[in-house]
């Protein structure tokens, strides 16, 4: 939903070039609605690619974010050795490539936009390392950037992104110092948070150690004001059936 509450769809349809072995022609649709839920206007192409790689621009479907504009930011589309690319849309237009210098790549687990289109995107790597990618709504990019070069568990995954109206991000995810599913090994969420111009902050544990800590949900507000709600487990000695399991919740606000 845009602003006035308007309905804005995107889809991707992909279909083989005749005679064109493992050749496939993609395209982005869009259609946008009127105002207060309207009906939706007539459906366009918005971007147009042949490749062999159907799954580049398909698998990063569920992480498209629009602004409250209209405006649209998606990972995708082809970039050249060392780098990451954007697709990248104005209201009413259509997508465009923006490449950028990458250090390494990382699959988008979760992303978020604010009205005047600043956008996060997280992940992780090798259940190792968790890493933010932010674009301004400048066009600025800041990484990607990994937000646990010091830390050295076993397991870090999971990532949540958030970002309030200011372009101030949040990225939360699950830290083990051992195997996600060993119960002498507590899970711990944490939490790292970066400036207006995307730039990451030292990293915090919200959860506290003790017990299990499980599955991050993160909300950031407009305003700044962040929620991350998970589950805590606390186990039988020596065993895999629990004593309790209750929901917990951590509040704060973006840095000023």
């Amino acid at each position: 939903m845009t602003d006035h509450d308007r309905p804005l769809w995107t889809w991707l349809t992909t279909e083989r070039i005749p005679g064109g072995g493992e050749s496939y022609r993609q395209r982005l649709w869009s259609a946008h609605g009127g105002p207060n839920a309207g009906d939706a206007g007539k459906a366009a192409v918005r971007y147009t690619t042949k490749t062999d790689d159907y799954e580049r621009v398909l698998s990063q479907m569920p992480y498209l974010v629009t602004d409250g504009r209209g405006g649209q930011v998606m990972r995708g589309g082809n970039a050249p050795p060392g780098h990451g690319s954007f697709l990248v849309r104005e209201p009413g237009g259509r997508f465009h490539a923006q490449t950028f210098p990458a250090h390494t790549s990382f699959p988008t687990e979760s992303a978020a936009i604010n009205r005047r289109g600043d956008a996060v995107f997280a992940g992780s790597v090798g259940d190792h390392e968790v890493y933010a990618l932010y674009r301004g709504h400048d066009g600025h990019v800041v990484g990607p950037v990994n937000l646990t070069p010091d830390d050295k568990p076993y397991y870090n995954g999971r990532a949540q992104a958030g970002i309030d109206a200011a372009g101030r991000a949040v990225v939360t995810w699950v830290s083990s110092v051992g195997d996600l599913y060993l119960l002498d090994h507590p899970d711990t969420v944490r939490a790292a948070m970066s400036d207006r111009r995307g730039h990451f902050k030292q990293t915090a544990l919200v959860s506290g150690d003790a017990y299990d800590n499980m599955d991050p949900n993160l909300g950031v507000s407009p305003s700044g004001r962040a929620i991350v709600a998970w589950h805590r487990v606390r186990w039988k000695p020596d065993s895999d059936d629990s004593v309790w399991s209750r929901p917990y919740v951590a509040r704060g606000h973006t840095p000023r």
